[in-house]
């Protein structure tokens, strides 16, 4: 849980600063690993942790993303080797009708290649 910055203690809901009316921005990221953070973390030890398991925008299937530390124990010495993971994109099968004009919409825009 993130706390706000703007001098609110606890987490009870929206605690905009006082003033003008304050208009809340997110991002929801969905993790498949548990972030081991203190309780209290900031935003910047929030966004460290789970900063090497983003995958950038654009990503093609089959791509290989090499983790520096996040690998297995290294026998016989300290730290960890490298986790290698290979991005799978799967494409959705089950359109909707408006999903499909919008994909096709988007086709006729991009240049082709």
């Amino acid at each position: 849980m993130l706390l706000p910055e703007h001098g609110c203690t606890e987490h009870g809901g929206p605690c905009p600063p006082p003033g003008k009316p304050h208009r809340y921005h997110f991002k929801l990221y969905a993790l498949d690993t548990t972030l081991h953070l203190k309780p209290r973390a900031t935003k910047r030890q929030v966004s460290e942790a789970w900063k090497d398991m983003t995958i950038p925008a654009g990503t093609q299937s089959g791509t290989v993303l090499q983790l520096t530390g996040k690998g297995m124990p290294k026998v016989g010495e300290k730290g960890k080797g490298d986790l290698f993971v290979v991005v799978e994109v799967r494409t959705p099968t089950d359109l909707s009708d408006r999903e499909r004009v919008l994909l096709q919409e988007l086709e006729r825009l991009r240049p082709s290649t």
